[in-house]
Formats: structure tokens, sequence, C-alpha cells
């Protein structure tokens, strides 16, 4: 047991360091303020969310005498939650962490290592689940019957669900992981995987309001939904209080839970030391192209992305974004375009508009904020090359922009066709956003050589929590915004005026930032 509380511990200030921003003396009090104020926000906008969403259900399904369809609701929203937010956390603490081989060289049980996980795991499946089933506990209290029995199985089954679906979580990581070690490609699986779930994540924010509506005006397709899937009707009579699926359901959670444990404790140690069965690399002797330092150095960079799917998730998940205002626009957004059409004073201020919209998508793509810092304690390999720090910094410059100003000069295009202001006005437009990716690119360099963050042991640290990412987004954003009122302002005038005045700003900062990187940012290159 002391040995368990001890590696609890450990592993609970990993994951406190890992969400405060790294290693203890790098900690600040503001930034440790500014995190729990970001995680405060986030908490307390999805419990009024939920709450809202429970509050409008309740009464009509009630009135319809169908409360357990309430209950299933909330419990099977809260059961997708937490099986979506913990399985690949769970793989990873179980199967993929850095120290497991150590842990297991030491004289500890595989037992008490696999409880150490599974713990903490817990707890944040308990957060995720709480933050709807709280919101439903309470919309029960306001506006419901408040039956005590209702109210202690419900209780009961916020206090256990969790435990069923941390078990289901644990079953699912296994199956993951063993069939992610049999894949070639597991970084674009990720990745994949990363985007369907992103595509879904998005499907439901965006249908939440339709949903809402459609089930005020007619509950009788939810009824039968939940009515049809014997296991939301099961959760949702077993949180309301029904003596026989409330007994179903503490015994299938005890089941369930005893005998995954069980099966993990026993098949843990051999899961972890697997041979995975890599292929075996084989020498070929091939011809190998020249290629200039800069072109040699942009490929490095371009491998490394190709390497690792979380770097192309975070970092590049603004190009998605990017394309899919104009598609929107040419697809589907006859009615956005309309409200400007019908209105002669809004109609010239279009393009500037949308200028702005798609620089500040622009500014959420974030490659060359983490380039320099994911040299992490291998910069000593870069610094020793016989290669100007100039070329290294204008590798990694240009590896940022040949990854997003195509892409801008795609939605630039795609918006002067939907715009359809004539050719010199979607000329500008169509330059315009490809000019500010190459200041992001810039202004993203030049952050991370301010900030930079070498002491890592995961380079989604750089990547996601690095001050350098940060001012690059806000800042990018900021800058956004100011050149889009510029263009704004200059488009009353003619939208040529703007949109020139937007696309000179941009290539004049894009100059001051690259002559600041090639100068005092090799200085400090060199320095690091």
């Amino acid at each position: 047991m002391r040995m368990l509380m001890t590696l609890l511990g450990v592993r609970l200030r990993a994951l406190l360091s890992g969400t405060l921003g790294g290693r203890r003396r790098r900690r600040t009090l503001p930034m440790m303020i500014f995190v729990a104020l970001c995680l405060l926000y986030a908490a307390v906008t999805f419990l009024f969310l939920f709450f809202t969403v429970f509050s409008a259900i309740l009464p009509p399904l009630e009135a319809a005498g169908a409360i357990h369809v309430f209950f299933a609701v909330g419990g099977g929203a809260a059961t997708v939650l937490m099986l979506a937010g913990s399985v690949i956390l769970t793989k990873n603490q179980l199967y993929v962490a850095s120290d497991s081989e150590l842990l297991l060289s030491m004289p500890i049980k595989p037992s008490v290592i696999l409880a150490s996980r599974l713990i903490p795991l817990l707890l944040i499946n308990a957060l995720l689940g709480g933050l709807i089933t709280l919101p439903m506990l309470a919309a029960y209290l306001l506006f419901g019957g408040r039956s005590l029995g209702v109210i202690l199985s419900l209780l009961a089954v916020m206090l256990l669900l969790p435990l069923l679906c941390q078990a289901i979580s644990a079953l699912l990581a296994y199956l993951i992981a063993r069939i992610g070690a049999r894949i070639r490609r597991k970084n674009i699986l990720t990745l994949l995987f990363s985007l369907v779930f992103l595509a879904v994540y998005f499907g439901f924010a965006f249908g939440l309001e339709d949903f809402m509506v459609s089930v005020l005006e007619d509950i009788g397709p939810l009824v039968r939904f939940v009515d049809g899937f014997p296991p939301l009707t099961l959760l949702g009579r077993a949180i309301g209080g029904e003596p026989l699926p409330l007994c179903g359901f503490l015994l299938l959670t005890a089941a369930v839970t005893v005998g995954i444990t069980l099966w993990l404790s026993r098949t843990y140690l051999h899961t972890v030391l697997e041979d995975r069965g890599g292929r075996v690399a084989i020498y070929r002797e091939k011809r190998v192209a020249r290629r200039s330092p800069l072109s040699a150095l942009l490929l490095r960079e371009l491998s490394h992305l190709g390497s690792s799917a979380g770097y192309m998730l975070n970092a590049g998940i603004g190009l998605l974004l990017l394309l899919a205002l104009p598609t929107y626009l040419l697809i589907g957004g006859g009615s956005v375009l309309s409200l400007f059409e019908s209105d002669p004073v809004l109609m010239p201020l279009l393009p500037a508009m949308l200028a702005m919209a798609g620089m500040a998508l622009c500014a959420t793509v974030m490659f060359s904020a983490s380039t320099v810092s994911l040299e992490g304690r291998s910069l000593w390999v870069i610094r020793t090359a016989p290669v100007p720090t100039r070329t290294v910094l204008l590798s990694k410059w240009l590896f940022h922009v040949v990854l997003t100003a195509p892409c801008a000069l795609a939605a630039g295009v795609m918006l002067s066709v939907a715009v359809g202001h004539g050719f010199t006005v979607g000329l500008l437009l169509s330059l315009t956003l490809p000019a500010f990716s190459l200041y992001h690119a810039a202004l993203g360099l030049a952050a991370n050589l301010w900030l930079p963050k070498l002491d890592f042991t995961n380079e989604m640290v750089p990547i996601k929590q690095g001050g350098a990412t940060l001012v690059t987004m806000f800042g990018g954003i900021a800058s956004a915004l100011v050149l889009g009122a510029v263009t704004v302002f200059l488009s009353v005038i003619a939208p040529v005026f703007g949109l020139l005045a937007a696309l000179l700003l941009c290539l004049g900062a894009t100059a001051a930032l690259l002559a600041y990187i090639l100068t005092r940012g090799v200085r400090d290159f060199e320095a690091l």
C-alpha cells in the first residue's frame, strides 16, 4: 500500500505538472493563475451548456411520463464523453509510458504499477462525467419531481459510471495498443482518428441547436430512439431509481470492472514487454540526389512533421479551418452573401471582411512557433552542422510558408470567386492571405527565438503549451483584426485601396521580422 501511494503521488504530480506547463522552476504564479482561470472558464462553460440543455428537455419528457429518457440522455452523454476522453489517454499511460520499463525493473509488483496508473485516470473520468451528470442533477432538483429515491440512485450511478467507463476504456486501450503495434503507418492512423473525432465534435456542436428545436417541438423521435436501444433504456431506468434496472446496472458494473481489472493485471507485464515485431532494417544501396543546404534543411523539417501525428494535428488544424470558410461560402453560403448583397453600404466592405476572417484563420496555423523548441536536446546537431545559422532559420520560416501559403492562396481564390467583385479586387484578395501567411510564419519564428522551450520530455509540450505558441496565436489574431480594421476603413473609399493596403502592410511587416530574425535572431539562436 505504501508503494502504491508513492507511485500515485508521483503520477498525480506529473499530471499536474503537465497541466500547469512544465517543470516547477518554470512555473510562475501568473502562469498558474492563468491556467487555472482557463480551466475554470472551460468547466463553467460546459456546465452551463449542459444545464441549459437538460433544463429545456426535462419538462416535456416528465409531462409525457418518459423521465427515464431524460436520465438516459444524460447518462449516455456522460458515457460517451468519458470513453472519448480517456481511451487514448489510457493507452498512453498504460502501454506507451516512457517510464514503464524503469518501474518494471524495480521490485514493484506489476499490479501495483497498473493500479497507480488506473486510479488517476479514474479521477479524470469522474471529472469528465461530472461535467454532464452534475448539470443533470441540478436540472432535476430545480425542475423535476425531486424524488429521494431518484436522487439517491442518480448519485450512486454518478459514482459508479466512471468506474465502468474506465474499465471499458482500459480494454479498448489494450486492443488499440495491440492493433497499433502491428500497423506501419501509425501516425496517419492517429491523425485520421483525431480528424474523425473533431468532425464528430463540431457536428455535435453545430447540430445542438437544431436538436434542441426538434426535441422541443416533438419528443416522440427521442423517446423511440432511447426505447429502441436497450443499454440506454437500462441506464435511464437505473438512474431513475427502478429497482430491477438499478440492480442490473450495479451487477454489470461490478462484473465488468472486476473482470477487466483481473484480466489486465494478468496481461499487463506481457503486453508492455512484448516484442512488437518491428520491421528489420535492410541496407540497400541507392543514389541520393544532391541538395542545397536550404532544401535539405527544409526536407528535414517536413520529415519531422510527417513522423508526428500530434505535430500535424495541433500545428496544422488551422489549414482545414482556412479552407472550410471559402468552401462553405461556395457551397452553402448563399444566405450569408445575400445579406451583404441586399445592403449597398455593406457590399463594398465584403472583400475586406472576408480578408480579415481569412487572416484570422491563417493565424491558427502554428508550424513556425515551435520549430526552434523542437530541436530540444538535439540542438547541438544542427549547431555543429557546417551550415550558416541564417540558412537554418530561413529553412524554418520556409517550412511554415511552404505548407501554409498554397492553402492561403487557394482560400483567397475561392473567396474571390464567392465575392465576385471583379478581377482587380479578386487578385488582391487572393494575394492578401498568402502575404499574411508570410508575416505569420516570421512572427512565429521570432516568438520562438524569443521564448524557446528546449527542456521537455514530450514534444507536445512546446507545440501546445509553449509561450511562443500563445504569443504567435494571439499576436497573429490581433494582427489580423488590426489589418482587417484598416482594410475595412479604407474599403469605404474603394475595396481596392483597403486590400492593397493590407497586402503592403503584410509584406512590410514580413520584411521587418525577417530582418530581425537574420540579425538579432541569428545571435539568439547561436546563444541557445
